[in-house]
């Protein structure tokens, strides 16, 4: 990192952004298929899904702050980057709604796919960080308050 800063052009991080955005392009479309091969019900595919972009966006972060010193080129990089990949369709949007919804759902099984150290509190964090990626926010909205009045009419 300390050559790439001597660089005077914003343009450094360019390169990165990209490569990040590819990485993420593929993670999904990979995700998918994987889940489609193992024959995974809709909620668990939606689950590992979301529970993968969680660790890559945070294996991201933690790039950022560590090799790249924090630097605010390189955040930026990252937001737009995630922001690619997670508005390429509505799917993830979806599939995020649905995440927190079984998350906060009492006896919920998502709560078993995430590791067994996340607690409520960091997992809707890292929710929340995602959710600030998404474009069309009223779709997540509509989504989630479709699950919550579900939720609450079922009492679950």
């Amino acid at each position: 990192y300390p050559l790439c800063a001597l660089a005077v052009s914003d343009e450094r991080p360019v390169s990165t952004q990209s490569t990040w955005g590819k990485l993420g392009e593929g993670f999904i479309t990979k995700s998918q298929e994987l889940a489609k091969q193992k024959g995974q019900t809709r909620s668990e595919k939606n689950h590992e899904l979301i529970t993968n972009l969680i660790k890559l966006h945070n294996r991201f972060l933690n790039l950022v702050k560590e090799s790249f010193q924090g630097d605010q080129i390189f955040h930026k990089a990252l937001k737009e980057a995630f922001e690619e990949f997670i508005n390429m369709s509505y799917f993830t949007s979806n599939y995020l709604a649905r995440f927190a919804n079984d998350i906060l759902r009492k006896g919920g099984h998502a709560k078993t796919l995430m590791e067994q150290n996340l607690e409520l509190e960091k997992t809707m964090d890292n929710v929340v960080t995602l959710y600030g990626y998404i474009r069309d926010k009223d779709i997540f909205e509509r989504d989630y308050q479709t699950y919550l009045s579900s939720r609450l009419l079922r009492s679950r």
